[in-house]
């Protein structure tokens, strides 16, 4: 995530080039704390939906062995949505935040 602020910051400084443009607005929401919390809030749920999509895509799948893993994954999600992980990821991501010097809101 560093990196990539410290990309848009470098391409924003460019004077008046249309990526410029482009670089400043994105650097604005990338400094907002609140877009590292979704994105740390998403991304277990699209890793594990995207393990799902291999697993019911693969030729020697079964409709049981699919069932289970949709299964499997729901049971995931329901955890996931508990207050416990969500305090998790909302400690994490205020820490990142803060090492990052991100704005909080």
């Amino acid at each position: 995530m560093l990196l990539l602020l410290q990309t848009m910051s470098a391409m924003s400084q460019a004077v008046s080039s249309e990526p410029a443009t482009k670089a400043r607005g994105l650097l604005a929401h990338f400094q907002a704390g609140k877009l590292l919390l979704g994105l740390k809030l998403a991304l277990p749920v699209f890793s594990v939906l995207e393990e799902l999509n291999v697993s019911l895509q693969a030729r020697n799948a079964t409709i049981s062995g699919m069932l289970q893993a949709v299964n499997n994954v729901h049971g995931y999600l329901t955890q996931l949505r508990s207050d416990e992980q969500f305090r998790e990821i909302l400690t994490s991501a205020n820490v990142q935040i803060a090492e990052l010097d991100l704005e909080p809101r």
